[in-house]
């Protein structure tokens, strides 16, 4: 049931903002990862999204998976259409899973069905799960296949929660399981790479796992996750001349520039005015592959284009030693309450507090006020991954859409609160 409300409500979400329309004929379908898929498609290897043609450089903009999905789609002699709408029903029936894993990860995770049904009815109506499902990105795939790890990490150190508790020890092949799934999914998208592991070690650690033991788990957690993503590192570190010594994905610094950046404006056609964020991608029309300092200017590949962005962000950082600061608390505002995104973008903050902050608040006061009450296990993976999943947006871009991956939890931190209250409420 609870499935089929979420996929009515992400259908009329598509229906109503116009997005099962076909694209127009300029439009890249999937913007970076379908051009780099255009790229593969021709042979020329994951060259850059920010150029075209033979010229393009390699490129390490985007983890692999979802543009080889868009690849193999075109691949099939499929349509620009026929590929959105591929990515359309893939995101739509993604996300109609989510609310229901939401609710798994409730009743797993010691919560009451009433709780678990709040959150998992609330996931239906999340308003960035109805943004995620109109955009050809992984997005919605990941936030789907993440939930359902931790919906199946919570699973499995509850059934060994007895045997650990009693001195035992959590079988290997588990923590091995965990590893490579992570590392898997990281090549879909690294935002819980980190998050996942110290969740599951947290896990461990709550059950009075003894720390050599635990310390072991993390060796084998951190060998099987580079293992799963060796393929991309070989390719990075070894194949690529010069190699790009990043983890998964090179654009870091090119998100804390575009933050740190002045915001730019790009003006349409028709007159209006869209705010945009120092970007190479040719839509943005607000910066190129091109060092502007040099004169005459210098044409850069996309790794010369990163590390110049990492200079020009260090540099504001000299320049500037209280810039990080006002940043990183910037973008702490605009991931956790939302009033910072609010204004970075010229929007409601009173709207944007109410979707984003509310809920968080919510979520954090729940925890903290029943956390004796819940199995300690599940207090210490939620609080684990509320932690350490945000810590790179603090530097990077703190944003509601960055947040999509731990709604399901901040959503049943949220329910827990609503339904102890309601509780209080009734009369004796």
């Amino acid at each position: 049931m609870l499935f089929f409300l979420a996929l009515i409500v992400r259908v009329a979400a598509l229906f109503v903002r116009h997005e099962y329309l076909p694209p127009v004929p300029s439009h890249v379908v999937g913007a970076e990862a379908g051009a780099i898929a255009q790229h593969l498609l021709h042979g020329e290897g994951f060259a850059s999204p920010f150029d075209s043609g033979d010229r393009a450089p390699p490129s390490t903009h985007l983890p692999p998976l979802f543009p080889i999905f868009l690849a193999s789609l075109y691949f099939a002699h499929l349509s620009d259409g026929a590929v959105l709408y591929v990515a359309l029903v893939l995101n739509v029936l993604a996300s109609a899973l989510l609310p229901v894993i939401v609710l798994q990860i409730g009743l797993g995770g010691g919560l009451s069905r009433k709780v678990a049904a709040v959150a998992g009815v609330a996931m239906c109506f999340c308003p960035e799960a109805l943004r995620a499902v109109g955009l050809v990105w992984d997005e919605a795939l990941f936030t789907t296949l993440a939930a359902a790890m931790v919906w199946w990490m919570l699973k499995q150190l509850t059934a060994a929660a007895p045997s650990i508790e009693a001195g035992g020890d959590l079988p290997r092949p588990v923590t091995t399981a965990v590893g490579l799934f992570n590392g898997l999914l990281a090549l879909l998208n690294p935002a819980m790479v980190l998050a996942i592991p110290f969740a599951w070690l947290a896990g461990l650690g709550s059950l009075r796992m003894d720390w050599k033991r635990i310390a072991l788990h993390a060796v084998i957690l951190a060998a099987t996750t580079f293992v799963a993503s060796s393929p991309w590192h070989i390719r990075n570190w070894l194949i690529l001349r010069p190699p790009a010594l990043v983890f998964i994905r090179g654009n870091f610094w090119l998100e804390v520039w575009s933050n740190l950046h002045p915001i730019g404006r790009l003006t349409r056609p028709d007159g209006s005015v869209q705010i945009m964020a120092t970007h190479p991608w040719p839509e943005n029309r607000t910066e190129k592959l091109v060092d502007t300092d040099t004169n005459p200017p210098t044409r850069l590949t996309e790794q010369e284009y990163f590390a110049w962005c990492k200079e020009r962000a260090l540099a504001a950082f000299r320049d500037n030693p209280r810039l990080i600061i006002t940043h990183v608390a910037a973008q702490f505002d605009g991931f956790w309450l939302g009033i910072a995104e609010a204004r970075r973008w010229a929007k409601n903050p009173g709207v944007f507090f109410l979707a984003q902050g509310v809920p968080a608040l919510l979520a954090i006061i729940a925890l903290y006020l029943n956390r004796k009450r819940l199995p300690p296990v599940s207090v210490a993976v939620f609080c684990a991954i509320l932690i350490v999943y945000p810590l790179p947006y603090y530097l990077t871009a703190g944003a509601a859409r960055y947040r999509h991956p731990i709604d399901g939890i901040i959503y049943l931190g949220a329910a827990t609160l609503i339904v102890c209250y309601q509780r209080k409420k009734k009369p004796a």
